[in-house]
């Protein structure tokens, strides 16, 4: 992958996870309220731009992310039998907030 390409151009209010890349990247637009603010206490800013971290991580565990492995390569790393759990837990999950 190039690492001098971006998905979203610098003042985009968002981040992502690359798979490919295996890392969250952050535009300059992310860091400005209420994610980021200068004047801010430290722990309301890692605070707000935390969540966003913690967010973009769980896609290299989702049900695309998990299919690259720590070089960004498309290669199944997981075992069968977390496969088999993570896909218990999700439907879990789907019949839970189906009820709503």
């Amino acid at each position: 992958p190039n690492r001098d390409q971006w998905s979203m151009t610098p003042p985009t209010v968002n981040a992502y996870y690359s798979p490919t890349k295996n890392e969250v990247i952050f535009p300059a637009g992310i860091l400005q309220s209420p994610f980021y603010t200068r004047n801010h206490p430290k722990a309301v800013n890692f605070g707000g731009i935390g969540v966003m971290v913690g967010h973009e991580l769980t896609h290299a565990f989702d049900d695309q992310g998990r299919e690259y492995d720590k070089d960004g390569n498309l290669r199944p790393w997981w075992k069968n039998s977390s496969v088999e759990a993570f896909k218990q837990h999700t439907q879990c999950l789907v019949e839970q907030y189906g009820n709503y």
